[in-house]
């Protein structure tokens, strides 16, 4: 490989993501490491299984997304819904 030429993709993926290779491989090392865990659990060692954030390079690691609490329907949020969805699609519902 030329010289300067990994420096070259590092910067052009810094720019343009080149994909989702990272997460990826992230979470087959995460799987690995739970089922290496679980091995390791059954001739006494003491493991922790890894969370794909876990082992990715920081500049690749998603954010956590909050929580949010989700309220029961009722039959008029859901008729709403469904007149948005119908709207979407461009039939005009009768109020």
């Amino acid at each position: 490989m030329p010289h300067g030429a990994l420096d070259h993709w590092d910067a052009f993926d810094r720019v343009e993501p080149i994909g989702e290779h990272w997460f990826q491989t992230a979470s087959i090392v995460s799987m690995l490491t739970h089922v290496l865990s679980f091995i390791g659990i059954q001739y006494g060692a003491s493991a922790s299984p890894s969370t794909p954030n876990e082992v990715m390079p920081d500049r690749y690691v998603r954010p956590k997304k909050p929580k949010q609490q989700q309220q029961p329907a009722t039959p008029q949020t859901a008729t709403e819904s469904f007149r948005g969805l119908l709207g979407v699609f461009g039939f005009k519902p009768k109020a």
